[in-house]
């Protein structure tokens, strides 16, 4: 189910010989929430304290701020900040044999 959403949100496929799949948007434009949410839904999380009777809204207001929190971290970056990150990364590591 979630590569359905995956293909909606994020990537678009290619039919023929030389198909595949390419992202729908440019990786500046696509955050890392973006790619979450197509595999995860963060409000899952929220949703299981609703059912607690005898404390619902105290540990429902701490995952709510968890979520929020987790929300705005991976809304900060895209996928092309991970992709220079990486590059950074591998260039500091082919620094260190020379």
């Amino acid at each position: 189910m979630y590569f359905i959403r995956l293909v909606n949100a994020i990537i678009k496929s290619i039919r023929g010989a030389k198909g595949g799949y390419i992202l729908a948007r440019k990786p500046q434009n696509i955050s890392v929430l973006d790619v979450y949410r197509c595999i995860e839904r963060l409000d899952d999380v929220v949703s299981v304290f609703e059912t607690n009777i005898e404390s619902p809204n105290v540990a429902q207001e701490v995952w709510q701020e968890a979520t929020d929190a987790a929300q705005s971290v991976l809304q900060k970056y895209t996928l092309f900040d991970l992709c220079e990150k990486l590059a950074v990364r591998k260039q500091m590591e082919l620094m260190y044999y020379i």
